[in-house]
């Protein structure tokens, strides 16, 4: 790249994606029994972001931009209650490596779109003083432990009001229903 067309870096500009978008649901998501019940269309592997994103994040750097926001998708680092995926956190810091080794700085966001079934579903996810107090703490603490030095910043919910409008006033996302009670709570 030509010293003349480098981007000044003072400015920030940047791209995010939901992890449903980027890696297609994961198997313990709300969201996949959404796609089961014929709510949404199958997202497969979603853009192919899971298994592309070092050359996206070269691509990206070469457009000029500065920051990427990656989801670190809850239901695939904790699939059920307590059970963490090694895996699914080993491949979250190559991720987030890779955004770095591109010139990018990584932000983490912890909950876009999609929540683990057994959370959202089973224990009433962010409505239950529990699921907040002790499930979604311990995955912020768990996140933030892994990606350590990893993350150049953090979102931990990408738009919780509209989450939760959609989830349980306008029934466009899981869990699906219109009690105006439901979406205060």
């Amino acid at each position: 790249m030509a010293a003349s067309a480098i981007p000044d870096r003072s400015f920030r500009w940047g791209v995010g994606s939901s992890a449903l978008g980027g890696e297609g649901v994961a198997p313990a998501a709300d969201w996949a029994r959404w796609e089961e019940l014929g709510k949404a269309e199958r997202s497969a592997d979603g853009n192919g972001f899971a298994t592309n994103y070092a050359d996206d994040f070269i691509a990206f750097a070469e457009l000029g931009l500065t920051e990427v926001r990656v989801t670190v998708e809850w239901a695939r680092i904790e699939p059920r209650p307590g059970e963490v995926s090694g895996d699914a956190v080993d491949h979250y810091q190559a991720v987030f490596r890779a955004a770095d080794d591109a010139g990018l700085r990584p932000w983490a966001t912890l909950a876009h779109t999609t929540l683990p079934g057994w959370f959202h579903d089973d224990q009433q996810g962010f409505r239950d003083g529990r699921g907040i107090t002790y499930h979604w703490a311990r995955h912020v603490d768990r996140v933030a432990e892994a990606l350590d030095g990893l993350a150049a910043g953090w979102t931990p919910i990408e738009d919780p009001i509209g989450m939760a409008m959609r989830g349980y006033l306008l029934a466009s996302r899981p869990p699906g229903r219109r009690d105006p009670q439901e979406v205060r709570e």
